[in-house]
């Protein structure tokens, strides 16, 4: 088994559900989106051994595949399911827009949803029917930037259940962070949980 990625490296998590945790941070190569302001990727072939061996020597038990989009390589859960076999701990980030099987409803693993917003130039791609196959120890999570962003999130969480968490996320630097709290009491989302993103560069 072999997965394309960008890069691995260990790393504390300054967002979602491993917040304040150390964890081997992967992120695979290729999406299925173009998205406003992607960063890219680049791509290195890497095998189950090479990523397990590096995975197992940093003595972390919580694993993040990240993106890109995880989920466009056809590899993926088998993988996932070997490090669950070895004990590990893994969060799948995905954009959303794919289908999450029915078969997964046994799975060992979390899923983060960072569904599109308007900012981003694709939310029309979001597959909201995901929703319903959630657990309830899997996030729904919104970048918001702006009001647009906001409204969108608002609607989508009226409109449609989950048994997962909703959060909304605000990059530390963004200038609107205290308006978007107002706008959170103003509006009584109380099952809603926010989150700051502060940005970590390659290798930090």
């Amino acid at each position: 088994m072999k997965l394309k990625i960008d890069f691995m490296e260990k790393r504390l998590m300054h967002y979602g559900q491993f917040r304040g945790c150390t964890v081997m941070y992967i992120k695979l190569a290729g999406c299925n989106l173009q998205c406003r302001k992607c960063e890219g990727y680049k791509t290195n072939i890497t095998g189950i051994k090479e990523l397990m061996k590096a995975t197992l020597q940093s003595k972390v038990n919580k694993v993040v595949f990240s993106g890109g989009e995880p989920m466009v390589q056809d590899s993926l859960f088998e993988v996932v399911y070997e490090f669950v076999s070895r004990g590990l701990n893994v969060l799948i980030e995905t954009n959303g827009t794919l289908p999450i099987d029915d078969t997964l409803y046994k799975r060992s693993f979390k899923f983060r949803l960072n569904l599109r917003v308007p900012s981003n130039g694709t939310e029309k791609r979001n597959k909201l029917t995901n929703l319903s196959k959630l657990h309830s120890v899997d996030e729904v999570n919104f970048n918001i930037k702006d009001i647009l962003d906001y409204n969108y999130a608002k609607s989508i969480m009226k409109s449609n259940f989950t048994k997962a968490q909703y959060v909304m996320t605000i990059e530390d630097d963004n200038p609107l962070a205290d308006l978007i709290e107002k706008w959170i009491l103003e509006d009584g989302l109380v099952n809603l949980k926010l989150d700051y993103k502060y940005k970590v560069k390659e290798g930090e």
